[in-house]
């Protein structure tokens, strides 16, 4: 289903340079900068001997300071695609952000509200399912005093992502007329691939591939009805607050979290606790859904000028 906002949003991308080889040349300046701006941040937070071996260098990134390289090397994605969109496609950044060029703080606040509420109440619904957190290492104190900090460099990294994979991505597949399947399912599959781990065994992986998959397709509707990324972005953002800064599992990205669940290389990972993550995302993200697109809910993004286009050539 496309509205006539996310028609209007596409539209944006057909009046800038579009063709194939700028698309490339793009995506491959994306990616580069985005390593050299992973390398960057690492380089300026690490010691010249952490470097000397992986297992050192693993300890650096198990830090406050380790996690916020990391988050702000995917930030960095604002400012690469600024830079690409100026260079390849000669239009503006805010061509990205909404139809209209507008953030939409409303639609961020009332994603962040769902995006963090919902899947912390899924996880206090399956503790009795899967492992049971414990009390992280970090002092109270200390989570206090940067809660507001990380909170805002998760920011950047979740909207940085939403730019990316929702929003720049389909928008020019869209604007190029492919079908709904390729400008919708392309992009999802990408950012669900990015986050393949080389440490867990091929079931593990595929669980938590279809996992972020079935929440990537949630954020790729809500931009397809608001026609803007910032309903998006919230929600993910208040899914990574929970996953960094409350309920962590990855020790590398678990610094900030106040209750730490057990790694996913940990055996208290069964076949029966990943398939509960995985089955419980299908709920959180309809519930998800639901609570921002039904028109009589109190953070609905919907607005009554958006109809739908049943009709559209390339539907979803």
């Amino acid at each position: 289903m496309r509205t006539v906002f996310f028609e209007r949003y596409v539209d944006l991308a057909r009046h800038g340079a579009n063709s194939w080889l700028r698309f490339f040349l793009a995506f491959v300046t994306l990616a580069v900068l985005y390593v050299l701006a992973g390398a960057v941040f690492f380089v300026a937070i690490a010691p010249s001997e952490v470097w000397q071996t992986p297992e050192a260098f693993d300890a650096a990134l198990a830090t406050p300071l380790g996690l916020a390289a990391t988050l702000l090397s995917v930030g960095w994605m604002w400012i690469s695609l600024w830079i690409v969109l100026r260079l390849f496609h000669r239009r503006r950044l805010a061509t990205v952000v909404g139809h209209d060029g507008w953030a939409g703080r409303r639609d961020l606040t009332c994603g962040l509200l769902v995006g963090l509420f919902v899947p912390l109440a899924a996880g206090f619904a399956t503790l009795p399912i899967g492992p049971i957190p414990v009390r992280a290492e970090i002092a109270l104190e200390s989570w206090l005093l940067l809660f507001l900090p990380f909170a805002a460099i998760i920011l950047i990294q979740a909207s940085a992502e939403e730019a990316v994979f929702r929003g720049y991505f389909p928008q020019i597949l869209a604007s190029r007329g492919l079908a709904s399947w390729i400008w919708f399912g392309l992009p999802t599959l990408l950012f669900a691939a990015i986050h393949w781990r080389h440490d867990l065994p091929l079931w593990k992986n595929a669980s938590i591939v279809a996992s972020i998959a079935i929440f990537a397709i949630a954020m790729m509707i809500l931009v397809i009805r608001t026609g803007r990324i910032a309903a998006a972005s919230g929600a993910h953002w208040g899914n990574n607050m929970v996953a960094l800064q409350f309920v962590g599992i990855d020790d590398d990205l678990g610094p900030m979290a106040l209750f730490h669940l057990p790694p996913l290389t940990d055996l208290a990972w069964t076949p029966a606790a990943i398939g509960v993550m995985v089955v419980a995302t299908i709920p959180v993200s309809i519930l998800q859904l639901a609570l921002l697109l039904h028109p009589r809910s109190p953070v609905s993004v919907v607005r009554p000028e958006a109809p739908l286009l049943a009709n559209s050539p390339s539907t979803v």
